[in-house]
């Protein structure tokens, strides 16, 4: 393996390779060498996650996801490729971001590079001198509610609750107490079913 390569003592003990590492150890070591990985012509690792329902393939580590089986069949695959500066035919346009049906670019900055989210599917390219935990930010609070929209979902800034066979969503501008009623809910025996962010999937009638 590269780290072997490169003679990293953690893959050398026993012949451990990267891909047995803990996906955090395994996120760190790529954060240190993966210029130079790539420069030697290796492949970079890759990392599945799982958030709202779906398997996330990304090829950096998400400390906000739950991590998922490396076998596991991803449902959205962030893919490395060329991204465009601007976006043809955009509606809304904003110093980091534009907008166009189906379509959505956003600009990161040096240490990210720009990713683009196409009809739910992401593709990013990367600067050199990759901060891979902020890239990491800008898909688990931004990008990755863009792709679920794209796919259908209802995504709602809500706490949701499951109780009496149903679920309630609070909704609310920040500060309008959604995390006081949440926790009020949960006191009195709700189980919460996710806080801050709520995506909703709609049957052919309707129903959440």
């Amino acid at each position: 393996c590269p780290c072997d390569f490169l003679c990293l003592p953690c893959c050398r003990r026993g012949g451990v390779g990267s891909d047995q590492l803990a996906p955090v150890l395994r996120a760190q070591l790529v954060d240190c060498l993966g210029d130079t990985m790539q420069r030697l012509g290796y492949e970079l690792p890759h990392y599945h996650h799982e958030a709202f329902g779906l398997v996330w393939r990304t090829p950096f580590y998400c400390a906000g996801l739950r991590v998922a089986p490396d076998d596991a069949t991803p449902d959205v695959v962030v893919r490395e490729g060329p991204v465009p500066t601007t976006l043809d035919g955009a509606l809304l346009t904003e110093p980091a971001w534009e907008a166009a049906p189906g379509r959505y670019l956003f600009r990161a900055g040096r240490g990210v590079g720009r990713f683009i989210v196409d009809n739910g599917e992401v593709t990013w390219q990367r600067t050199t001198k990759l901060d891979a935990a902020r890239a990491a930010r800008v898909l688990t609070d931004r990008l990755l509610y863009v792709a679920l929209q794209h796919r259908g979902y209802l995504v709602l800034h809500a706490n949701a609750a499951a109780i009496d066979g149903g679920a309630v969503v609070v909704t609310g501008e920040s500060g309008a107490g959604k995390s006081t009623t949440l926790a009020a809910l949960l006191n009195r025996g709700a189980q919460m079913l996710c806080d801050d962010v709520c995506a909703i999937t709609l049957d052919d009638q309707g129903h959440a």
